[in-house]
């Protein structure tokens, strides 16, 4: 059996960032391949990257195994594999969603005088993808492009629960759901009602469950396959944000997710009024 060792350290030139050596080595035979070397053999993999080849060897049957790298018994070549193309697509799309969303958040930012967000769904999270930030002085939401917000807290973050997986949701509320503040859903019952409040309205709302005297509004972003792949949210002040502004704001968060849908392909019939597609409406005939 072989036994495979992990070393763990500083990356050069940065002592503060470990690093994985195993990791850091497979990286460097994947980056081996270029378009003008779609295939390699092992002794030319080897060369590249500087490793021995029995390291290389061993390195390549994990990327196997993963899918990452595969191999033609009959040249003793490897080239990437299909997991690299999906590896790839979903890169593509995250930043085809950036590209097309920036500048509809920013129009929004300036129309209602909030910061807005972009957040992606990754299991029970949702990660923010992009900021665009108002210019008021004091932003409420403490929040960095890649942090990972709560499904059952925050505006965008629970009108992606409204759309997520039947499983992801199932397992949402069968688990202790940690309280951020005293007005955080933290019972099942009650964030069921909200995942049919949110999916019949066609928007989220939230207030106080982040952070305290906090509010937001959300709404979905649709793809071409009519998919829910991110949510676009602001959040402020709750007085500014749920007070005689409120309908207005909604609609211009409502608009915006929809000019995004459109820009990522999502075809417009399929946008009804609010960002909900009808076969996710809960009075939608079940197939």
């Amino acid at each position: 059996m072989t036994v495979f060792h992990t070393e763990v350290k500083p990356i050069r030139g940065n002592a503060s960032v470990p690093v994985v050596y195993a990791v850091e080595r497979a990286v460097r035979i994947l980056g081996a391949f270029t378009v003008e070397r779609p295939t390699l053999s092992l002794g030319e993999i080897a060369h590249h990257v500087g490793l021995s080849k029995s390291t290389v060897r061993r390195l390549l049957l994990t990327l196997q195994h993963t899918g990452l790298v595969a191999s033609d018994p009959a040249s003793t070549h490897y080239r990437l594999g299909i997991r690299c193309l999906e590896l790839g697509a979903a890169a593509q799309a995250a930043t085809d969603l950036r590209q097309c969303a920036l500048p509809v958040m920013r129009r929004l930012v300036q129309e209602v005088g909030e910061t807005a967000y972009l957040l992606v769904p990754r299991g029970a999270e949702a990660i923010c993808l992009e900021i665009a930030e108002a210019r008021r002085g004091v932003r409420v939401l403490f929040a960095e492009v890649g942090t990972a917000f709560p499904l059952h807290a925050g505006a965008a973050p629970r009108a992606l629960l409204a759309a997520a997986p039947d499983g992801v949701v199932r397992d949402l509320l069968t688990r202790p759901l940690r309280r951020y503040t005293p007005d955080t859903i933290a019972d099942a019952a009650t964030l069921e009602r909200d995942i049919q409040t949110t999916r019949a309205r066609g928007y989220s709302i939230s207030v106080d469950d982040l952070v305290e005297g906090v509010a937001g509004i959300g709404a979905l972003i649709w793809d071409r396959r009519v998919d829910a792949v991110a949510a676009i949210s602001i959040s402020g002040i709750k007085n500014r944000l749920l007070g005689a502004e409120q309908e207005r704001l909604t609609r211009a968060v409502v608009e915006a997710a929809h000019e995004i849908s459109r820009a990522i392909g999502c075809p417009p019939d399929r946008l009804p009024a609010g960002p909900w597609p009808p076969a996710l409406r809960p009075d939608a005939p079940q197939h």
